[in-house]
C-alpha cells in the first residue's frame, strides 16, 4: 500500500511540474540554463531580427495582394508583383541561412566542455640545475 501511495504522489507531483503552474517556472529555468549554456550568437540573433522582418513582410504582400483593384494601374501592379517574387526568393535564402547556422553550431556536450575546461596552453619548460642537457 505505501508503495501505491508513493507511486500516486509522484505521478501527481510529475503532473504538476509538466501541466500545473510549476510548467511556466521550469520552462523559465530551462530557457534561462539555454542561455547562460549556450548563449545565441550573433548570427543567429541576426537571423531572428531577419525571420520577423520576413513575417512583417509576407503580412503586408498577403494584404496587398488582396487590396489591389482595378484603380490600380498596370506599372504598379507590376511593381507590386515584382517585390512579391523577390520576398519569395528571399524566403529561400532565408531557410538556407538557418539550415546552414545550424550545420555550422557546435553540439550541446562540446558547448558544456568548452565552458567547464578552459582551454589552457602549456607553460614554459623548465630544467632542474641538477639535470644535465647533453645534446650529442
Amino acid at each position: 500500500m505505501r508503495y501505491v501511495i508513493t507511486l500516486i504522489i509522484g505521478l501527481a507531483s510529475i503532473g504538476m511540474i509538466v501541466f500545473g503552474p510549476f510548467n511556466s517556472v521550469y520552462a523559465y529555468l530551462r530557457n534561462k540554463t539555454i542561455e547562460v549554456v549556450s548563449p545565441p550568437s550573433k548570427s543567429e540573433k541576426m537571423l531572428d531580427q531577419l525571420q520577423e522582418r520576413q513575417r512583417i513582410l509576407g503580412a503586408y504582400f498577403g494584404q496587398a495582394s488582396a487590396n489591389i483593384s482595378k484603380n490600380t494601374s498596370a506599372k504598379e501592379r507590376e511593381t507590386i508583383k515584382q517585390a512579391a517574387e523577390i520576398f519569395k526568393e528571399s524566403e529561400s535564402l532565408v531557410a538556407e541561412l538557418q539550415q546552414q547556422i545550424q550545420e555550422d553550431q557546435p553540439g550541446i556536450i562540446q558547448t558544456i566542455v568548452k565552458k567547464l575546461i578552459p582551454d589552457q596552453k602549456p607553460g614554459p619548460t623548465s630544467i632542474p640545475p641538477q639535470c644535465e642537457l647533453v645534446c650529442k
